[in-house]
């Protein structure tokens, strides 16, 4: 997956969680459903903070993309 494309299935599956709720972005579970390593999304954000501030400041739709299909 590219880097780009890893980045925006990240912010799609907070945007999907942060539906339920704030507290429902946990950076694990982000990871798992992005199909993407927990170091990954790191990589990309600092943390939950920064992750749904992304998310808000990008206007990202929340869907569910894919469900853990690739490891990066």
């Amino acid at each position: 997956m590219v880097r780009t494309d890893r980045r925006q299935a990240i912010l799609e599956v907070a945007a999907w969680l942060a539906d339920r709720g704030y507290d429902a972005v946990q950076i694990r579970d982000v990871a798992r459903e992005a199909g993407v390593s927990l170091q990954a999304v790191h990589n990309h954000f600092a943390g939950n903070d920064v992750l749904v501030d992304e998310v808000l400041a990008e206007g990202v739709v929340g869907t569910r993309p894919w469900t853990g299909s690739t490891k990066c």
